[in-house]
């Protein structure tokens, strides 16, 4: 009984489990589960118009991504494996694309279970594979680079399970520069930084050559933003700063007028922040050529002659 063209399809169900995606409730993952449960059972009624679809399951990894429950990474991974089944058996209704894969590593990179960062990377591997076997919407971009780069930044466990993730940062970010799909930007260089600054201890040899290097490509590639700054600035010495930006930071004991760099006033670095102690410029203080491809940045502008990529390795 009721009114026959009021029922629920696919996208009112989409609509509904994305809601509980974004809602922050504790059983958020157990009712979208139910909801697309319920999907199911009613397609298979013969209800051809309540099939899950991509953004169903979309929607679902969003909620288990977002959730604290034990092993949710575990099973965000379980339900795009079972999306990638159902399309390679020929259901092209729920095709994996970027969104997907992208999720599921998210999941891990909150996790704190072992092994994070190898799991990111494998699901990166079979993001590429599924890309070049000719699925277009699963491109690999840059979103997907920098959570990788996130779930090796946040690595938990011993000495040698770091420097694997370490060592898989280092590949994966070179992989990026090297990309024909995407390029690095803001976020992937701060990002990286931060796996610098989590990973290696203060006296390993490899820290300043390869934060050095990172640092120049940024500059390079026009992506140095306040975020590249701030992990720049917790990572290394003041010397190595100095180095690095030349005029643009001054030491602490720099003495009167320290505070002042180009005529320009700076903000000060000091107790307190956990950062090291001294002045140094906001991204919007520095040469336009380092700065001018950080598109997120309100006052983005585009300035003639600024450097483009330029690859390289370390």
């Amino acid at each position: 009984r009721g009114l026959s063209n009021v029922r629920p399809d696919a996208y009112s169900y989409n609509i509904v489990i994305s809601a509980w995606a974004n809602s922050g409730d504790i059983f958020a993952a157990a009712r979208a589960e139910t909801l697309v449960q319920q999907m199911k059972d009613k397609y298979h009624q013969g209800d051809g118009r309540v099939k899950p679809d991509t953004m169903t399951y979309n929607s679902l990894l969003t909620v288990w991504s977002r959730t604290a429950e034990k092993h949710s990474a575990s099973k965000a991974e379980s339900i795009l494996e079972t999306m990638i089944e159902l399309y390679e058996s020929g259901d092209t209704s729920v095709k994996p694309d970027a969104h997907s894969f992208t999720t599921v590593i998210n999941a891990w990179s909150k996790s704190r279970e072992r092994g994070k960062a190898q799991k990111a990377e494998s699901l990166l591997r079979k993001m590429e594979e599924f890309y070049k076997s000719g699925n277009k919407n699963a491109k690999p971009n840059v979103f997907v680079y920098a959570t990788v780069l996130n779930a090796c930044a946040y690595t938990f466990g011993d000495q040698e399970e770091k420097e694997e993730a370490l060592d898989i940062a280092i590949k994966v970010f070179g992989e990026l520069q090297k990309s024909r799909y995407t390029q690095p930007n803001h976020v992937t260089y701060a990002t990286f930084l931060k796996v610098c600054g989590n990973l290696m201890v203060t006296n390993d040899n490899r820290k300043k050559p390869l934060v050095s290097y990172v640092f120049q490509q940024c500059c390079k590639d026009g992506q140095v933003g306040d975020a590249v700054l701030n992990h720049l600035i917790k990572i290394v010495s003041p010397n190595l700063l100095n180095e690095l930006l030349g005029d643009y930071y001054i030491d602490g004991e720099g003495g009167e007028g320290a505070s002042i760099i180009h005529g320009k006033a700076t903000k000060e670095v000091g107790a307190g922040t956990g950062a090291k102690s001294g002045f140094i410029v906001t991204a919007d203080d520095l040469p336009p050529e380092w700065t001018c491809n950080v598109r997120e940045r309100k006052n983005f502008r585009m300035v003639p002659n600024c450097n483009s990529k330029i690859k390289g390795s370390w």
